[in-house]
């Protein structure tokens, strides 16, 4: 996400805010701006960081945004919950635990404005008390935790220290009456935050990539969606927009137009609307497939994790999983996109008949009036060539992120997971857990993190990929509609020009997904 669908829309938004102090006048335009950005902030998700007060929360939030923007220091610099935006969401850094008492007031009272926790534990901090007290506090509140262990160890010395982390939260489990599964379900990445931002603040990719940085970004963003309802937001924020700056641009823009018009520009308008629309659905129809064919899958994954004889022998079970969830997903891409070129090309082709009142009309009213009222114009291998170039794709299987993304889980556990522990026993009821001994309490705890984690990272990478090649098929399409619009364009008077600017701008804004 770091294209993510906020800075997305805001790609756009300048143009059309240029366009509307021109018709609106910059008094009304300065007005809808900080209306804006007082509506985005509304609803954006917030995560608390949390730890000791030297953990390193200022250093991770400077990491994230490749700027030293939050202050650090040996002794304590965050007297106030100081708010950061990064990648749609906002990260408020908080003076933690152990700080000065008159600061202690800051960190309550954010943790009971906050459901969701980026809790820093550092190493030198790995068997400090408080720390460990105050986290399962939080989960006895049901908070949402996310752990970052912050470190400078070399890559043998980390399995046997987050290993030795996992059994200090199994025990504090017994003691707050927590389930092992509700702490195998934390997430635990580790990320070396000194490195990290050096690496970020130098630009060196290689330095951030052995940091653990950008693991922990992908761990995080995937883990944020679980809780985002961000379909919703993107929803009121477009109604927004739409009903606040684009209907009253574009009402401005008709009322000095008159009775000006251009057939031909307006079909290929209502033609591109209706192409984003269409696209747009088929991209959430394809999120939801690959989120919930990845769920399906976990059982899968842990039985293969937990019955591998060897590390080799797991990485392959895996590798076969997220291939058989690949082709699942080729499969739904290509069937909808078939369904979806038939429906489009069926309606250009009997357009006539739809104006004339025969049988097919109730097809246009399936499909929407907009695409219908252009019909007439549109050119049928448009449609065909870019929507049938989805039938053409083949989702690249995920074998070549395996060093950068899943391999990352099974060098986290040392590869201790062994056939010891059963698939019952994972899933198993709390009221069980306490037949188990010590070592088969970490083994269910560290296949529920491993599990969780490889999940995450077959649904992000298999999203990604199926979402570029979507892009390609869109970006085919959208092209040759925007050369005839741009062809049209040309010689046009201003109002004209500016008119499909903002249908197009704001076409762009209702494309954009998570």
């Amino acid at each position: 996400m770091n294209n993510n669908a906020v800075d997305s829309i805001e790609e756009n938004l300048g143009g059309l805010f240029d366009i509307a102090s021109r018709y609106l006048g910059e008094d009304q335009t300065s007005v809808l701006k900080k209306e804006y950005q007082q509506k985005k902030g509304e609803s954006l998700l917030q995560v608390m960081l949390f730890g000791s007060y030297n953990a390193g929360k200022s250093s991770l939030i400077n990491a994230l945004k490749m700027e030293e923007v939050a202050a650090i220091g040996d002794i304590p610099k965050t007297s106030q919950a100081d708010r950061y935006y990064w990648n749609g969401c906002y990260l408020l850094d908080t003076p933690g635990v152990n700080a000065p008492i008159e600061h202690e007031a800051v960190t309550e009272e954010q943790i009971n404005r906050s459901e969701l926790i980026l809790f820093v534990i550092r190493q030198g901090d790995q068997d400090v008390k408080d720390v460990y007290e105050r986290m399962f506090n939080m989960l006895q509140r049901d908070k949402q935790v996310f752990i970052v262990y912050n470190h400078e160890l070399g890559e043998e010395e980390l399995p046997e220290a987050l290993d030795r982390l996992n059994g200090i939260m199994i025990d504090y489990a017994g003691n707050y009456d927590i389930s092992l599964q509700r702490i195998g379900e934390i997430p635990v990445i580790p990320v070396n935050v000194k490195t990290a931002l050096k690496a970020r603040l130098k630009g060196s990719d290689a330095l951030a990539e052995h940091s653990g940085i950008v693991r922990f970004e992908s761990g995080f963003l995937s883990w944020l969606r679980e809780f985002d309802n961000e379909h919703h937001y993107l929803d009121r924020l477009r109604k927004y927009l739409q009903q606040c700056l684009v209907d009253p641009l574009l009402n401005a823009i008709s009322a000095e137009a008159g009775e000006a018009e251009n057939s031909h520009l307006n079909d290929l308008q209502h033609q591109r609307s209706e192409l984003v629309r269409q696209y747009a659905l088929l991209d959430s129809q394809l999120a939801n497939h690959i989120r919930a064919e990845t769920n399906r899958a976990k059982s899968e994954i842990a039985s293969v994790i937990s019955g591998a004889a060897s590390k080799a022998e797991a990485e392959s079970g895996i590798l076969a999983i997220s291939d058989g969830i690949v082709a699942s997903t080729s499969d739904f891409i290509q069937q909808r996109s078939d369904k979806l070129a038939s429906e489009l090309t069926a309606l250009v082709d009997i357009s006539i008949d739809m104006e004339e009142g025969g049988e097919e009309s109730k097809l246009g009213a399936a499909i929407g009036d907009a695409l219908l009222t252009g019909a007439k114009n549109i050119d049928n291998n448009i449609l065909k060539e870019g929507l049938l170039l989805l039938r053409k794709f083949k989702i690249p299987g995920i074998k070549g992120r395996w060093e950068k993304t899943l391999g990352g889980w099974a060098q986290k556990a040392g590869w201790v997971i062994t056939a010891a522990v059963s698939i019952y026993e994972v899933w198993i009821a709390s009221s069980e857990q306490e037949k188990l001994n010590e070592t088969q309490k970490k083994q269910v705890v560290g296949l529920h993190q491993i599990v969780e984690g490889i999940a995450a990272d077959i649904s992000s990478a298999i999203l990604a990929e199926a979402r570029s090649l979507m892009q390609q098929s869109r970006d085919a399409v959208f092209s040759q509609i925007d050369e005839q619009i741009a062809a049209i364009t040309e010689g046009c008077e201003l109002f004209i020009k500016d008119r499909e600017a903002v249908e197009r701008l704001s076409g762009n804004v209702d494309a954009v997904q998570i």
